[in-house]
This record gives structure tokens, sequence and C-alpha cells, in this order.
């Protein structure tokens, strides 16, 4: 377990969770206290489960590397280039691009152009697992004339 939060911590964007009291529902239940530790913003996933996947296919991912390699892969470097053209038994391949952009939290992205993207959604996890294609814009469909 030290060595997943060990790993876990060093992620970037990594931060701890707020713990929130809950008096009120404390003194409802007769009890000294209840606390509710918040998971809704770590690393924009909503739950602190799916960490342990993350944390598993990581491991795999640097066993894999270690024994293709005879490397021992740390988070980053799996994810800026040791995982490139690594693969595993069972078939899984990874794609990896460092983005070093800061980009502003809470942008508000109209639908109409949310629908103009070429997204092709991935059969697994569908909403986000998927591929932008460049879209066509009209002016790329202007059809030349029939020739008379």
């Amino acid at each position: 377990m030290a060595c997943a939060k060990r790993e876990i911590m060093a992620w970037p964007g990594y931060k701890p969770t707020p713990v929130h009291p809950l008096p009120n529902l404390a003194a409802r239940a007769g009890i000294e206290a209840i606390l509710y530790k918040d998971e809704a913003e770590r690393f924009g996933l909503g739950s602190f489960k799916a960490l342990g996947g993350a944390y598993a296919v990581f491991k795999l991912l640097r066993k894999s590397i270690q024994e293709q390699k005879n490397v021992t892969a740390s988070s980053l470097d799996l994810m800026l280039g040791y995982i490139r053209g690594t693969t595993t038994t069972t078939g899984l391949e990874v794609q990896a691009d460092l983005d070093e952009g800061f980009y502003k939290k809470g942008q508000k992205v109209a639908w109409a152009e949310i629908d103009r993207l070429n997204l092709e959604s991935h059969e697994i996890c569908p909403d986000w697992n998927y591929t932008i294609r460049p879209r066509r814009d009209p002016i790329d469909e202007v059809k030349t004339p029939p020739e008379p």
C-alpha cells in the first residue's frame, strides 16, 4: 500500500482531497463525528476507486518494460516515452504525448461547437474514450459543377 501511495502522490496534478466534518448528521446519529472525504475533484475522475485501476495498469506496464527493455520506469517515464512500442502479452498498446500547456478550468464550450467536432467514440467508456478526427467544414464540401 505504501508503494501505491508514494506513486500516486508523485503523479502530476496530485493533491490531497479535503475532509469535511458533518456535525449535524453525527449529532442525529448520536455519534461523536462523521467525516466526509470529498473525492469529486481528484484528478478529474470523480471517484477515488478509479485510482486503483490506474495504479494496477501502471504496475503491469512497468513490469512489462522492465522485462522487455531492462529499464525501471517511473510514471512520468511511462507517460513520456518508455511505453511507446511496448505491449503486453494480452495485446495492450499505449500511445502517449506530453502536453505542457496550461488550461484554465471551468471554460465553457457551446453545445453547437461540441456538435461540430468529429468525435468517434470507442466501444469501451465512450464518454471519455474517443478519437477526434479533422472535421470537414461546409466550405470544404463545395462540389464542382458537372461538365456540360
